[in-house]
């Protein structure tokens, strides 16, 4: 088991030193309350939460809006250091017949990513085992002021139909990455991250893409996605956002 490493601050911060041993425990404790309490498990990182839904939608560099997605949290399963989070898909305006499936598996402590890749990679139809290499500090909570963020590699990998099949893959490299307090309009507080994408997928060993976005997500103070924003060289995006308000974080 890796330890987290911790986030190194632009300007010295006391908030940056939390004992890393400490982090990765009260991680896989909120982790661990899914199973006991509703309320507890809205800590969960990146609001992981049975029941959350969520819209991605996808805009053009004109503002043209394309595709419109509704994505709802079901059932999120630990099982020791792992968990499975089971995503229920449909357009936005479909109906329970259009309607298909997504399982993400991850350790625990990497729990906070998941919603990045259904942004970048697409929710629809398929199962993905997800793992994030190295030992960076995923999200730090709250900071008093900006601090840089160690960079994240991630790894997903799809297992089930023709992709899997296939050996498909892909790597995430998030770069260049900043936490700040979020500007007076977002919810109380609230803070953004906001980084460089690499996203590069392979079929059978061959690199059949290499994306670059820019990123820019706001978090609650208990790790809960409000809103996340990625856009592509082009000026096209991509946007993933709480579609029932932001849920409230306990203290």
């Amino acid at each position: 088991m890796n330890p987290l490493r911790l986030m190194t601050p632009l300007t010295p911060n006391p908030f940056c030193r939390p004992p890393a041993r400490a982090t990765r425990t009260a991680l896989a404790a909120l982790a661990l309350s899914l199973g006991a309490s509703a309320v507890a498990a809205q800590q969960m990182p990146l609001a992981l939460v049975e029941g959350s839904r969520y819209t991605r939608r996808t805009v053009d560099a004109q503002g043209a809006e394309g595709a419109c997605q509704t994505l709802e949290v079901g059932a999120v399963v630990v099982t020791g250091e792992e968990m499975a989070a089971t995503l229920t898909v449909r357009p936005c305006d479909g109906d329970a017949a259009d309607a298909s499936e997504t399982t993400i598996r991850c350790r625990v402590d990497e729990a906070g990513m998941v919603m990045n890749v259904v942004a970048l990679l697409g929710p629809e139809g398929r199962d993905l085992a997800l793992r994030v290499t190295g030992d960076a500090l995923l999200y730090p909570g709250p900071p008093a002021e900006r601090v840089a963020l160690d960079d994240v590699t991630l790894e997903a990998d799809v297992v089930r139909g023709t992709l899997g099949f296939l050996g498909g893959r892909s790597r995430v490299d998030f770069q260049s990455r900043v936490a700040r307090p979020s500007a007076t309009d977002a919810p109380a507080g609230a803070y953004t991250v906001t980084e460089t994408v690499r996203l590069r997928a392979y079929v059978l060993g061959v690199r059949v893409k290499n994306a670059r976005y820019r990123a820019e997500e706001t978090l609650l103070p208990g790790g809960g996605l409000v809103r996340q924003v990625l856009t592509s060289s082009d000026g096209g995006s991509v946007v993933l956002a709480l579609a029932d308000g932001p849920r409230q974080s306990l203290p």
